[in-house]
């Protein structure tokens, strides 16, 4: 069976695409996803699968040229996984993801650690945050 027909009548027709990208437009921690087709319009993909599992999405800002702090990661502790995310610019031809970290967390409730390892080296660590959620954190503007 064809799922993708099924899910979207466009995606059984051919097209040229150039790249795709992802996104949580509604977010509800299930990831969407953005196909540009060439010379046509956009596929928009609104996940509205069924979510069993715990999720956190991380915002890094930071004042000077790197505003979306390129190349800082965090790393996420529940029980006893560590996950790593790095801010990167780069996931698609033609095509861009927002600058966010997303973890999928599975059974966690929380997470007991956030360790921040910004650009310049410099790290910040947040304690028993809240789940199913989106964070912003914002590096100090304050020299070093």
């Amino acid at each position: 069976m064809d799922v993708a027909a099924k899910t979207c009548p466009r995606l059984a027709q051919p097209f040229v695409g150039r790249g795709g990208a992802q996104t949580d437009f509604d977010a509800d921690g299930k990831i969407d996803l953005i196909l540009p087709i060439q010379g046509g319009q956009v596929i928009v993909l609104r996940n509205v699968s069924g979510l069993s599992s715990h999720w956190l999405c991380v915002r890094l800002r930071q004042p000077g040229g790197n505003t979306y702090g390129l190349g800082a990661r965090a790393y996420v502790t529940c029980g006893r996984t560590t996950f790593m995310g790095e801010v990167g610019a780069s996931s698609s031809y033609m095509s861009q993801d927002e600058m966010t970290l997303r973890f999928g967390l599975g059974e966690a409730s929380v997470v007991e650690k956030l360790r921040i390892v910004w650009p310049d080296g410099s790290e910040e660590t947040h304690t028993n945050l809240a789940c199913d959620t989106e964070i912003t954190f914002t590096r100090d503007a304050s020299p070093l």
